[in-house]
């Protein structure tokens, strides 16, 4: 019996981490279990940014329990998840199923959600699972952003050295100097909540336990419990600060408080990040931050 009705392949064909042949290999193996999978790909080329979400909205709106893979990394699975909630919500009906191969500089929800699976493998098992998503509704007086999350929505220097050490080299060196540099420019930022300014050096909402290779958000992993882990570090100077880094790299966060919803408003403009993809948000922006339990179909 068919899982899947149709296999789609998304890639970037310029991605520095060779999406084109990690997307190829990837045809010619599902192509080699054909007798088990009963279904042969079809490779889906992006030529800009963007276009990830526009082909995975067509592919889960024409077929009713499509398989799309993005080979990427985070921000292009960011793309596709978003692309695909983005049908679901006109289309109800369907059943899209996704997941990542990686290749790109960031790659963390696949390090944490799969491992050292290889994804034939779950393929082949048709090892669909429900997966929490995590969304952000950002809204001013002439600016709004809806946008779902894979893995976490971060504000401050966590998101942001995670930022750097994926956009650079990957050496000890490079990731030491990268993140005193990071350290060394960055600024505190205020939200105000509950009628309260408060300030912070790092604000992440969580929904896997790990960031950026080397940061523990919380000592376990937990994508369907319908909440996200708040991973914050209150300003408190630089000291503080990095005494928290070092902690979150050697021992991490323990028990985070954990929410289904979480608002707040900025105060001044604040980047963000989605996964991999870094937005800006304006000053005076009213954020609602949501955990959508079994919010997509996965394999890991």
């Amino acid at each position: 019996m068919k899982v899947f009705d149709h296999i789609a392949i998304i890639f970037n064909p310029k991605s520095t981490g060779d999406a084109k042949k990690t997307a190829k290999d990837l045809a010619e193996t599902i192509n080699g279990y054909f007798e088990i999978i009963q279904k042969k790909p079809t490779l889906y080329p992006t030529q800009k940014a963007g276009d990830a979400t526009d082909i995975a909205y067509d592919v889960a709106s024409k077929f009713a329990r499509p398989l799309i893979v993005s080979v990427s990394g985070d921000g292009g699975y960011n793309e596709v998840i978003n692309g695909v909630m983005n049908a679901k919500k006109l289309f109800p009906a369907q059943k899209p199923v996704v997941t990542v191969m990686p290749a790109g500089n960031a790659n963390d929800h696949h390090r944490v959600m799969q491992g050292d699976t290889p994804l034939i493998r779950l393929i082949k098992a048709a090892a669909v699972k429900p997966m929490d998503l995590i969304s952000i509704t950002a809204t001013s007086q002439d600016y709004e952003l809806q946008r779902y999350a894979h893995s976490y929505i971060g504000f401050g220097i966590t998101p942001e050295i995670g930022h750097e050490l994926n956009q650079h080299g990957k050496s000890r060196r490079n990731e030491l100097w990268l993140t005193l540099k990071t350290i060394g420019q960055f600024t505190p930022y205020a939200i105000q909540r509950d009628g309260t300014t408060r300030y912070y050096d790092s604000l992440v909402f969580a929904n896997i336990n790990e960031m950026a290779k080397f940061v523990k958000l919380d000592t376990k992993n937990t994508v369907h419990d319908g909440k996200f882990e708040v991973v914050a570090i209150r300003h408190r100077g630089k000291f503080n600060m990095i005494r928290s880094l070092l902690g979150a790299t050697i021992s991490g966060f323990h028990k985070p408080p954990s929410y289904s919803t979480y608002s707040f408003t900025t105060i001044d403009e604040q980047p963000i990040q989605l996964d991999g993809e870094i937005e800006n948000l304006p000053a005076h922006c009213r954020v609602e931050i949501k955990a959508h339990i079994h919010g997509i179909d996965t394999l890991y």
